[in-house]
């Protein structure tokens, strides 16, 4: 064959000839090809996802050049792996076969329609919008139109291709209104009263919703804020204040009286009524009333009606009333001035430390000479009153001068010499209890003290100062003071005349000059009754103190020469009373036993009782000597050459020793006692039935108390009330069981 075997075309067969043939046979056979089957070559299609995949869609992805005429397999649809199959044509045998991967593109996907409630006045943002998109939106999508309050919203979600319809959805904004509370206001309300919400409510600016609520409390005056809750989406609630001021009630003060003196110096009605009074009022009554003052001199006493009016919103007008009396408190203070009557001032104040009078300091004119000054003294705060002195060069009055404080008929209620310092009574009184000034009452009390007592300045201890009787005082409490001093003793008494020596604590000092007064219990109460006029005394400058010694027989409480039990409740020895002591001194000895002992006591009796702590003890049988030193006003009589013997004897015949068996263990409190309840408690009695006395007497065995009990058992309990006229000082309780006595020392303070 030749040519050489390839593909179509002529191809010839020779037979080369045999010899002797020379001819060679041929023979040609023309070869044509049928074309191999072309399916083209892989291919990739993308296709909208929901969508059928076409064959020319898949066809023309296959590359090279695929014949027409294929087949498609499997049955078209969406994403897959689709094959083309080209069916080979005798001779061709074996089919041609390309494939074509399709994937898909996601639909866009904006969601479903949704719905959104913002809060009016603020502008809605894209993630509070598609929040409320429904189902699966894609993100990356855009809002129209521009992004603001209330309105249709329409996201969009554009198609990639091979998509070609973009997705859209909308979401419907509403606007919630915001919470409104207006504007801040002010409100003005009586004072007194409490605002109420719809008061505060009117006050409110703009327009405010109604349902909020209030705070604080309503009550008075102050700052009230007003809440309207923010409904969601609204976050925020809205606040608005209304400032709650007072209008004040009107105030025409206390309804008042005034007693004044005619002449006197014109003073103010308005004070009269209180501080809390409101000025701009007006006066109504029986003289015309300028500038609030009544003036005794041209003005006519009677009702005094002040009216203050109403300020809106209060209501209601005010009214009060000052009746004016011109039936004052006068008293003059009489001023002997030193060399310097410059320098001397005084102020009298009432009960309410108001001052009411004032005067001073003098004119150089005034020196050493007499200043009476004549005033009325208001008593709108009462009767009583209290006067200062003052000298601003700090030495009084230099010993030249004095001052009294003299009644209408020249009487003296109260006067000293203010002979030193800078202000009388002293800044640092004697007795607290005197106080920043001279007090005293007006008009002065029914007892005077006698003026046969005045000016007398060495009385002695057994001396007596006399007042006039009162008809109906059952007490006088006399008062013996030293003003400028500020020192003041007070004693009561159930008659018209008290004894120097009556002031056994708290002595009186000899050579100082005091003020005496008394006043008396006839209208009520001592405490509140008022002091009468009087003058100054003292007493004279120590004398010699008499000596005493035990008492002896048969005189009350004899011991002098006596048999005593030592070391039981109800052994005691009574010296001699002196009048005005304050100490005693019971020296007891024994020489052959060495015993020397002092005991000091602020009174005439020593209990024969103590403890090795004390002093050593007294033997059972033995005598011993008793002497005796007593002071009077700071001096001392020494003890003194008489002396007495007491014998011990402890055996049980002896009266006292049986005293605690029959008649129990006794025991007092308080003691010393200042409120006159004493608790008497007596226990161990021995009797079935008692009858119990309880007498108690001064030191110069005077009773001053007695009452009888009855009682049964081993126990009595019972509380004394003494007499507050009972005077300080030491008394003697005698208690009697059955005719058993004993005694008990009680010492009383006022």
């Amino acid at each position: 064959w030749s040519p050489t075997l390839a593909g179509a075309g002529t191809y010839t067969y020779t037979v080369n000839a045999t010899s002797p043939c020379a001819v060679n046979a041929t023979a040609q056979v023309v070869v044509d090809e049928q074309a191999q089957p072309d399916a083209g070559t892989n291919g990739a299609l993308t296709i909208c996802a929901g969508s059928t995949v076409t064959a020319p869609a898949l066809f023309a992805e296959l590359s090279g050049t695929p014949d027409a005429g294929g087949s498609w397999s499997p049955a078209l649809a969406g994403v897959g792996m689709y094959t083309y199959t080209v069916t080979a044509i005798a001779p061709c045998a074996v089919n041609a076969t390309a494939q074509v991967v399709v994937s898909e593109q996601a639909q866009p996907n904006a969601g479903t329609n949704g719905a959104l409630t913002i809060c009016a006045g603020s502008t809605v943002t894209a993630p509070a919008l598609f929040a409320e998109l429904s189902g699966t939106p894609d993100a990356g999508g855009s809002w129209s139109p521009v992004l603001a309050g209330a309105g249709t919203y329409t996201y969009t979600v554009a198609a990639i291709s091979p998509c070609a319809v973009n997705a859209t959805a909308q979401v419907v904004v509403s606007e919630q209104a915001a919470p409104i509370a207006g504007t801040n206001g002010a409100l003005t309300i009586c004072a007194g009263s409490t605002v109420t919400a719809p008061q505060l409510f009117v006050e409110l600016g703009g327009t405010p919703d109604a349902g909020g609520s209030w705070s604080p409390a309503l009550a008075g005056a102050g700052i009230y804020t007003y809440s309207v809750t923010a409904i969601a989406p609204c976050a925020v609630n809205a606040t608005a204040q209304v400032v709650v001021s007072e209008q004040a009630q009107p105030n025409a003060g206390a309804n008042a009286s005034f007693v004044t003196c005619n002449g006197a110096a014109p003073f103010n009605l308005l004070a009269l009524m209180g501080g809390a009074a409101q000025g701009g009022g007006s006066w109504s009554g029986p003289s015309a009333v300028v500038s609030n003052m009544y003036d005794p001199s041209t003005m006519d006493p009677g009702t005094y009606t002040y009216t203050v009016t109403a300020t809106t919103p209060c209501i209601g007008n005010a009214t009060a009333s000052v009746v004016v009396n011109e039936t004052g408190n006068q008293v003059t203070l009489r001023i002997n001035t030193d060399g310097n009557a410059d320098q001397i001032s005084w102020a009298i104040r009432d009960a309410m430390n108001n001052v009411i009078a004032s005067g001073g300091p003098y004119t150089p004119a005034q020196n050493n000479s007499q200043v009476n000054e004549v005033l009325c003294l208001s008593n709108a705060n009462g009767d009583c009153y209290s006067l200062q002195l003052f000298d601003s060069f700090g030495d009084g009055m230099s010993g030249t001068g004095n001052w009294k404080l003299l009644t209408q008929n020249g009487s003296t209620l109260l006067g000293d010499d203010f002979t030193s310092g800078s202000v009388s009574p002293s800044a640092a009184p004697a007795n607290p209890s005197y106080g920043t000034g001279h007090a005293f009452c007006l008009p002065g009390g029914p007892a005077n003290i006698a003026s046969t007592e005045c000016g007398i300045f060495n009385n002695a201890l057994g001396n007596k100062v006399y007042c006039n009787k009162v008809i109906g005082a059952a007490n006088y409490q006399f008062e013996f003071s030293d003003p400028d001093a500020g020192f003041m003793r007070r004693i009561a008494r159930p008659n018209n005349y008290v004894l120097f020596g009556d002031m056994v604590s708290n002595p009186l000092v000899p050579g100082v000059k005091y003020f005496a007064r008394v006043r008396t219990d006839r209208d009520g109460p001592m405490a509140a009754a008022q002091f009468g006029t009087g003058c100054e005394m003292g007493l004279g400058l120590p004398q010699v103190v008499p000596c005493t010694q035990l008492i002896s027989a048969p005189a009350y409480g004899h011991s002098c020469g006596e048999t005593r039990a030592f070391n039981t409740n109800n052994s005691f020895i009574y010296a001699t009373p002196v009048q005005g002591a304050t100490e005693y001194q019971f020296r007891i000895s024994n020489g052959g036993e060495g015993y020397d002992q002092t005991f000091i006591r602020s009174t005439y009796i020593l209990q024969l009782k103590w403890n090795n702590t004390v002093a050593p003890a007294l033997i059972d049988g033995n005598t011993y000597q008793v002497s005796m030193n007593v002071k009077v006003n700071g001096v001392y009589s020494g003890f003194c050459a008489s002396t007495c013997n007491i014998t011990i004897d402890n055996s049980a015949n002896r009266p006292e020793a049986s005293l605690v068996q029959a008649n129990g263990t006794a025991t007092m409190w308080p003691n010393p006692v200042r409120d006159g309840q004493v608790n008497l408690n007596i226990d161990g009695l021995v009797d079935a039935e008692q009858n119990i006395t309880i007498d108690i007497q001064d030191i110069y065995g005077k009773q001053v108390f007695a009452k009888e009990f009855g009682n049964s058992g081993e126990r009595f309990n019972t509380i004394l009330n003494l007499s507050s006229d009972i005077a300080s000082g030491v008394y003697m309780v005698n208690m009697t069981v059955n005719g058993e006595r004993t005694v008990q020392r009680l010492s009383i303070i006022r």
